[in-house]
């Protein structure tokens, strides 16, 4: 069953409204390698490269952060996010680990108040 307010999907589409109109170079895609490797949303937003996986569990894991990570590097990502149905964010230098409307708070310049540094 998905929590109220939260699609039971998360579709990497659900960004661009929020991102498109201040800014004209979005250029959205994804990122797949043939032995696996993905990434669900690939942007620039605010002079840097983003890489975003999306997760529907509300528990990441330490897993998923690890190949976020090693598929981020392989474009030379500046910006990580894992998203999920989890209901604490945690972020450090370049990755972020939140639900949607954390990010796109954050994305629009604006942190969330449930925020803990890692």
């Amino acid at each position: 069953m998905a929590k109220r307010g939260f699609p039971r999907t998360i579709e990497p589409t659900a960004l661009l409204p929020s991102l498109a109109p201040g800014n004209p170079t979005l250029d959205p895609s994804f990122f797949r390698t043939s032995d696996g490797y993905e990434l669900d949303l690939v942007f620039r937003h605010g002079g840097r490269l983003w890489a975003i996986e999306i997760k529907l569990s509300s528990d990441p894991r330490i897993d998923d952060t690890r190949r976020l990570n090693k598929t981020a590097d392989l474009i030379g990502a500046d910006q990580r996010v894992l998203l999920s149905r989890t209901n604490q964010s945690v972020q450090n230098a370049n990755t972020l680990s939140c639900d949607l409307p954390f990010l796109l708070k954050h994305l629009k310049g604006v942190n969330g108040s449930h925020k803990k540094e890692i």
